[in-house]
């Protein structure tokens, strides 16, 4: 009894640990417009951004200067992450953990994707983009 307790419950924990909208499948393509998000001590505003991709490849912008600062380079993606390498040359009067650039988590739903990342220091803060395809 304890066997066929043990594995039931073993399956049951296979199953639903298994991702239906597996990361690693992710395939970014087109025109993704959305928010980014930055919390942490304080909350700011949704600013809408558009993102672009196209191959390995990505362009994009927000309504706000600098706030974040995408601008263009090349991605990859692996399992749940996704590495982004900007390629502009950014001014050094801002703050640069607003570009687009490094590692990030990543997940999809159906047309939407959530891109985000969270800094770990003194004031912890993390930044979102919540995007959808067009």
């Amino acid at each position: 009894m304890k066997r066929i307790t043990c594995l039931l419950l073993l399956s049951s924990m296979l199953l639903f640990s298994c991702n239906k909208n597996s990361e690693a499948n992710i395939v970014l393509d087109g025109t993704y417009a959305g928010t980014f998000t930055r919390v942490g001590m304080v909350l700011t505003e949704p600013v809408p951004v558009q993102i672009r991709f196209t191959g390995k490849s990505f362009t994009g912008e927000s309504d706000k200067s600098r706030h974040p600062d995408i601008c263009n380079g090349e991605f990859a993606i692996t399992g749940d992450s996704v590495n982004f390498k900007n390629a502009c040359v950014f001014p050094a009067d801002f703050d640069w953990s607003l570009i687009l650039e490094g590692k990030y988590r990543i997940s999809s739903t159906g047309d939407s994707l959530t891109i985000s990342r969270m800094y770990v220091g003194i004031i912890g803060y993390s930044d979102t983009y919540r995007l959808k395809k067009q």
